[in-house]
């Protein structure tokens, strides 16, 4: 007689050995509790910061995935947001685009792709049948003003289109001075 209990996943594949879970921490509770607070307040935006390497994009996932299931009529995206050295407007769009899935993100002038971008979005929204976005900006390095002016185009967006969008950005903690300057703003309100 076999003492072993067969197991229900090969456990080369299981979630521990792949890395591939995703477990709600006290920490991701309290990030997913502060994006419900900003859907129910509707406030605009905000701004989360730690150190490198704590989990900040496992969290984004987590709270998407659950968002996803507790909000299914609000649409939510992903966006990398690339550091690079000089701050420009195409290499940003290209990344949003990527995010709500565009098939060629990098194709078109700057203005092709704000209408491009503003069409995929109007378009999920449309398919969830809700009214509301949210844009979660991963590695979100806000230092300058064309920073600002960017996150501005966001924001103006939902004034133009009837769409409420609300965006969170993750960086790291070096970058919290910033955070005073980003509530400070106009984007904020």
């Amino acid at each position: 007689m076999s003492l072993q209990i067969p197991r229900p996943i090969d456990p080369l594949l299981h979630p521990l050995a792949t890395g591939n879970y995703r477990i709600a921490t006290p920490a991701i509770e309290a990030f997913y509790d502060l994006v419900a607070r900003c859907l129910h307040y509707r406030i605009m935006g905000a701004l989360i910061y730690g150190p490198s390497r704590i989990g900040k994009t496992r969290a984004i996932e987590y709270v998407r995935l659950l968002l996803a299931h507790n909000y299914s009529r609000i649409t939510s995206y992903h966006a990398q947001c690339e550091h690079k050295p000089r701050h420009a407007e195409g290499p940003f769009f290209a990344n949003l685009l990527e995010a709500v899935g565009d098939p060629d993100p990098n194709a078109g002038s700057n203005p092709s792709k704000r209408l491009r971008l503003s069409l995929r979005i109007r378009e999920a929204v449309a398919r969830s049948g809700g009214g509301t976005v949210l844009l979660f900006c991963d590695e979100a390095q806000i230092r300058r003003g064309f920073d600002l002016y960017v996150w501005s185009f966001l924001h103006q967006y939902k004034c133009r289109s009837g769409t409420r969008r609300r965006s969170t950005s993750c960086s790291q903690i070096h970058r919290r001075f910033r955070r005073a300057l980003f509530a400070r703003s106009s984007l904020a309100s």
